[in-house]
């Protein structure tokens, strides 16, 4: 029996928790909610904090499509190779099965 898995892999789930963590912890340095400010920001600062933040909130969702975009046809052809593969081989249990008998 061949048992397919169309999922990530356990670390995975646990490297994006970390990230989504880590970033806010970010969110929260760079915009001050989270210890101190010296000097205070200005305008410009926030657009530029803000662009950084975008950008790496952007970044998962960007190579996830990027990785996954053509996922569908390769499973597809996946399964489609596996089948021809089973099918080419030789039932061998049914001709172990009925040796003759003396």
């Amino acid at each position: 029996m061949l048992e397919l898995r169309y999922r990530a892999p356990s670390w995975v789930y646990i490297f994006d928790l970390f990230w989504v963590c880590a970033l806010g912890m970010v969110t929260m340095a760079m915009l001050g909610l989270v210890g101190e400010r010296n000097p205070d920001l200005t305008n410009s600062d926030f657009v530029f904090i803000w662009t950084i933040l975008l950008a790496l909130l952007a970044a998962p969702l960007a190579l996830h499509y990027f990785g996954t975009r053509n996922s569908d046809e390769e499973l597809s052809y996946l399964l489609d190779f596996l089948a021809e593969r089973i099918e080419a081989k030789p039932d061998l249990a049914g001709t172990l099965g009925s040796g003759s008998q003396v």
